[in-house]
């Protein structure tokens, strides 16, 4: 076999050697015929020259006869054709004109080699007159002519041989990378002469090297699986007589290492000119990774299957037929023979020999006792001593191998699967006998499974063992006669006891209608929405807000309308995270115990009612003798002087009573502070001197300088320490020291104290008899008292006023040692320092006031008041006469006619002086207005300027009160 083309050059070295021996012999004449010529003898050199030229010009060769300087002397058509020069062009070219690639320097080396070597033939490259570049082969010898050497060249056109070459090359060589990167094994199989190729690619798959296997069909054959070699020859067979449709064929061939690789093999059929089959050509793909994915991926899907059957059948089966069920999917799944499920005793020493699938009760004789020591079983309970999986592929060479009982099921491999719960192995579970080797993906198989099934056997166990605890509990819940019910978050009704229905229904139903999963609300108190929004305390729901036990009292209504007084507790369930997930509520029915302290109650009531009115009767009893007793003596008295003083004493008398009512008003209604800053230490020297006056008791005051002020109402402080100091006072019948510190604290020093921040501290101790412990707790409760005369409000209306300061009061005792009273009181939070008085007061002008009040004796006294001071004063019953007085007397052109108004807060029937004030502030903005009142719980008063006053005047008050108010708004212009 010779390349495309070769006939033809060949040709063409004939023709190059027919010029050649033309030109050899002597020049005067030429010898025969040239081969293949037919023609032989002697030729004039006329007739010579004529054939060498009819050759020359008809032969499809370019030629050309070159000088030795390179010039070209003469050339043919087919040059002249080739190259596209004219005639006239060519005379004029020499050779290194038509080679690109060499100069007229290698052109001249290369004449020399060819006259030293006598001929040369060789590939150079010409360029046509377009330019165009032709790849041609050149044969070249000298000769003599005329006496002078020339060259004799022919050449050939061979561009698109070389093009053809270059391609093929380029062809190979895409091919050959192609081979060597290709991941599929190549095979090529000549059905005629029985050759077979395989490619590197194809044996390296199998771990042999390229000179390892043979390239015949042999090799194939001894590699393939046993099993495979039928099925495959038959495929093979069929696909060549044209009954199988395509050829994709799938065989295991044995691996260098001794394993199988899965192979998928492709092929074509190539035929023959007659359509015979000629050539089967086609790729190997090691398919084996994919397969034992795709294998795992089928065990998997068949894995859960076999667990969503599981848990479908354990609603209904029994543990041993659970057992028995799951383990015969385990063995399958496995692909194995045998499989066991065992049990183990909480000591770990013996196993209870449970389970064995139904394949090997068949195939087993040996007696199956239920009871195993591990110590004496053999590798089958290795995962028990490693508390592990343990995989043995061959049995033979297990460690611990013991022998098998006879009759028992010959082993090969096995694996066993420890399933661990706190530290101990409760069961083992195990396959065994399969086909080939197990592999890990086996083992977590065989995990899973075991691991779901106890699961589901533990959860039997703890339902079961839950089950008699709620039972247990019901029962011991049903024998009481408390309520008791369990609520979840959505407040509905999870769990009642018999008494709860009970209460509810008698058949345990509520009106008809079960319980359970009803509202609790709904139940308990009849409504449609909870019982927090009627503003009830719900302790379930505080239980919910807070995750802590709640108590709270309440009224329930039975089944036949009756209310029900309750207390209930309630507290928290959490689930294994700590969340809360429902509540446990107790309701105690406390109706009866309720009515019984409501009605002790009432009695109580009406005793300390009593008590306290006595007390009251008595007090003002004590000091209406003081005021009508000095009023008399200064009616009776024509000394001015003694009139005076008797008329002073009692203004001293009902300035107590007026301390008497301030007190009253503080604990009935709260007497809300009208709060100013002010140093708190004067405060306390005035009252406790004004309490000790006469006794025989005595203070002994201690205090920090530079006493922080703080943000008080000075009447009620002073009231706070007078009743303090006289019970401490009267809890010393002999007299004795009463000692008092006031000091500066800061709330981490104190645990009393209420937060972070400043604090004055007021102590007041005594060394009296103290308090008994029993009493302690009771000491500020309302009518509560120890002492054989008194109401038993001191206390209870100094806890009151303390604590709408922002403080606290408390007090420590103990018998026959005396008793400590602690105040506390924040500080003020204004930094600005008080301006300093002036030594001059601030001059005052007269001015016009308006008075509205709607008692007659309350209009004289204040009228007569302020004209005593010499103010002019204008008075009226009610807000309307007031309103109507004022705008007169703007319209009538003179502005500012009223000063001031003092305006009564409650009126009867009318407008009071809130809604006076802001008609009067719109007719005349620069009108100072006073609020008065008898109520010094209200808000108002305490907070005046909130409500557009410019000061307060708590009734009763002086004429000195009186002046200092109104010198303070009306400064002299």
């Amino acid at each position: 076999m010779f390349p495309a083309g070769s006939c033809a050059a060949f040709c063409f070295l004939g023709a190059a050697m027919e010029f050649a021996d033309f030109f050899m012999g002597p020049s005067d004449k030429i010898k025969g015929a040239l081969p293949g010529c037919g023609k032989t003898g002697e030729l004039s050199l006329h007739e010579a020259e004529i054939k060498y030229r009819t050759l020359f010009e008809q032969s499809p060769y370019g030629i050309l006869t070159i000088g030795t300087d390179g010039r070209i002397l003469d050339f043919n058509e087919s040059a002249h054709r080739d190259l596209g020069y004219t005639r006239e062009e060519f005379s004029g070219l020499s050779i290194a004109g038509i080679d690109p690639e060499e100069s007229a320097d290698d052109v001249q080396a290369r004449i020399r080699h060819i006259l030293k070597e006598g001929a040369a033939q060789f590939d150079v490259v010409h360029l046509t007159k377009q330019g165009e570049r032709r790849d041609v082969h050149v044969i070249i010898k000298p000769l003599v002519l005329s006496g002078q050497t020339v060259l004799h060249c022919i050449w050939r056109d061979i561009t698109e041989r070389k093009k053809g070459q270059e391609a093929l090359r380029r062809s190979e060589e895409r091919f050959r990378l192609a081979m060597s990167g290709a991941t599929d094994g190549l095979w090529d199989w000549d059905l005629k002469t029985q050759e077979m190729y395989y490619s590197p690619r194809w044996k390296s798959m199998l771990g042999y090297s390229d000179h390892e296997l043979e390239n015949n069909m042999g090799t194939w054959e001894r590699l393939l699986h046993p099993d495979d070699r039928a099925s495959s020859a038959a495929f093979i067979k069929d696909f060549l007589e044209g009954y199988a449709g395509k050829f994709e064929l799938e065989f295991r061939l044995r691996h260098k290492d001794g394993s199988y690789r899965d192979i998928l093999s492709r092929a074509f059929l190539v035929h023959d000119d007659d359509g015979r089959p000629a050539r089967l050509a086609g790729t190997h793909v090691d398919v084996t990774e994919r397969r034992r994915i795709e294998e795992r991926l089928r065990k998997e899907a068949e894995r859960n299957r076999v667990l969503l059957e599981m848990y479908e059948k354990a609603a209904h089966l029994t543990d041993n037929e659970l057992y028995e069920s799951v383990l015969a999917q385990a063995v399958r799944i496995t692909d194995s023979e045998i499989g066991f499920f065992h049990a183990l005793s909480d000591d770990q020493d013996s196993i209870v020999l449970t389970t064995w699938d139904k394949k090997t009760m068949r195939n087993c004789s040996v007696p199956e006792p239920k009871h195993y020591p591990v110590d004496q079983a053999g590798n089958w309970v290795d995962c028990v001593r490693l508390g592990r999986p343990v995989v043995y592929n061959d049995y033979q060479t297990s460690p611990n191998r013991k022998g098998l009982p006879e009759g028992h099921v010959p082993l090969r491999r096995f694996m066993s699967i420890p399933v661990i719960e706190d530290g101990k192995v409760r069961f083992i579970f195990g396959v065994g006998n399969k086909t080939g080797d197990y592999e890990e993906h086996d083992m977590v198989q065989l995990q899973i499974v075991a691991g779901e099934l106890h699961k589901i056997t533990a959860k039997r166990r703890s339902d079961e063992a839950l089950r008699r605890s709620e039972e247990f509990i019901r029962n011991i819940l049903d024998t009481v006669d408390e309520g008791f019910v369990v609520i979840g978050r959505d407040m509905k009704i999870l769990a009642a006891n018999r008494a709860f229905c009970a209460w509810n229904d008698e058949a345990g139903s509520a009106h008809g209608r079960p319980v359970l999963g009803r509202h609790c609300y709904e139940i308990s108190h009849k409504k449609t929405r909870p019982c927090d929004e009627d503003g009830e305390l719900c302790a379930v729901k505080r239980v919910f807000e807070t995750g802590k036990p709640q108590a709270a009292m309440h009224k329930h209504e039975d089944a036949k309308g009756n209310i029900l007084y309750v207390e209930t507790k309630a507290f928290p369930m959490r689930d294994a995270e700590g969340r809360v997930t429902s509540a446990i509520e107790t309701i105690h029915n406390i109706t009866e115990r309720h009515l019984l302290e409501e009605q002790q109650l009432k009695s109580q009531k009406l005793e300390a009612i009593g008590t306290l009115a006595g007390g009251i009767a008595h007090d003002f009893r004590n000091l209406l003798q003081g005021v009508f007793g000095y009023i008399s003596l200064a009616k009776m008295d024509p000394d001015k002087g003694k009139s005076l003083a008797a008329l002073e004493q009692a203004e001293k008398a009902l300035n107590l009573s007026i301390n008497l009512t301030n007190q009253l008003l503080t604990f009935s209604k709260g007497g809300k502070p009208v709060k100013k800053r002010l140093d708190v230490l004067p405060v306390v020297e005035s009252a406790v001197k004004f309490a000790l006056s006469g006794s025989r008791s005595y203070d002994r005051l201690e205090y920090d300088p530079g006493l922080w002020p703080v943000e008080a109402d000075e009447g009620q402080i002073a009231q706070v320490i007078q009743n303090i100091v006289l019970n401490a006072h009267e809890a010393m019948p002999g007299g004795g020291p009463i000692n008092i510190s006031v000091r500066n604290v800061r709330a981490c020093t104190d645990k009393m104290l209420p937060g972070e921040g400043k604090f004055v501290s007021i102590v007041i101790e005594d060394s009296g008899a103290g308090i008994p412990r029993q009493h302690i707790s009771r000491i500020f409760d309302p009518y509560f008292t120890t002492k054989q005369r008194g109401s038993g409000l001191g206390l209870a209306t100094s806890y009151s006023i303390i604590k709408n300061h922002g403080g606290l009061i408390d007090v420590r005792s103990e018998e026959g040692k005396g008793s400590a009273f602690s105040i506390c009181l924040p500080a003020s939070e204004d930094r600005t320092e008080r301006a300093a008085q002036s030594i001059i007061p601030a001059p005052w002008r007269k001015g016009k006031v308006l008075v509205m009040d709607d008692e007659e004796i309350v209009r004289d006294v204040v009228s007569q008041m302020l004209q005593t001071i010499g103010h002019e004063v204008v008075c009226t019953e009610n807000g309307e006469e007031a309103i109507e007085k004022l705008r007169e007397a703007t319209g009538c052109g003179r502005k500012n006619i009223f000063d001031a108004a003092i305006l009564d807060l409650t009126v009867k029937g009318g407008m009071g002086g809130e809604q006076v004030a802001a008609k009067l502030a719109e007719i005349d903005p620069d009108i100072k207005i006073i609020v008065s009142s008898g109520y010094s719980d209200s808000s108002i008063v305490s907070n005046y300027r909130a409500y557009g006053f410019s000061a307060s005047l708590s009734k009763p008050y002086t004429i000195e009160v009186l002046k200092e108010t109104l010198n303070s708004l009306l400064h002299r212009p």
